[in-house]
């Protein structure tokens, strides 16, 4: 009996001809890949570290977001700092040129409110409470954000 085999040729070697890229690490993606493809696979390299390129492009791009959060809370921070150092020299009463003599940016408030001839500046711990008539600035403490118009427990 005298048979024949069939070599069983290999896969068609791989073509790039279509020039696709992954869009995190800039590795060519092969022409027999799906159309959709835009990221690397994933691989476990010899260390067995996961590779995923596709998680890591989302990551970068949360990454700003979340870079300026830190930025924006470090400022709230140093701002509560200022405040008290403010308040344990001069009081709950203070006017402009102290504010501005400590570097208390009045710009850098969380939430901001309009009442009867007043103005509250939401800080980190602290209200300033700015009254133009009467051309007075008082600092108040608080323990609660006002920010919770609708009077909903924070947690």
């Amino acid at each position: 009996m005298n048979s024949k085999k069939k070599e069983i040729s290999s896969k068609p070697s791989l073509t790039y001809l279509l020039g696709r890229a992954c869009e995190d690490c800039g590795e060519p993606i092969a022409d027999q890949e799906r159309k959709t493809k835009r990221h690397c696979s994933e691989y476990v390299d010899e260390n067995g570290i996961h590779h995923n390129c596709r998680r890591r492009k989302y990551q970068k791009k949360h990454q700003i977001h979340e870079d300026r959060l830190l930025d924006w809370a470090a400022v709230q921070r140093q701002t509560k700092t200022k405040i008290e150092e403010t308040v344990a020299t001069h009081g709950e009463f203070v006017n402009l040129q102290i504010l501005e003599a400590y570097g208390i940016a009045l710009n850098n408030y969380i939430t901001i409110s309009h009442g009867y001839q007043e103005s509250y500046l939401e800080f980190l711990g602290y209200n300033i409470i700015i009254n133009p008539f009467k051309q007075s600035i008082k600092i108040q403490k608080h323990d609660k954000p006002r920010s919770n118009v609708d009077d909903r427990t924070l947690s």
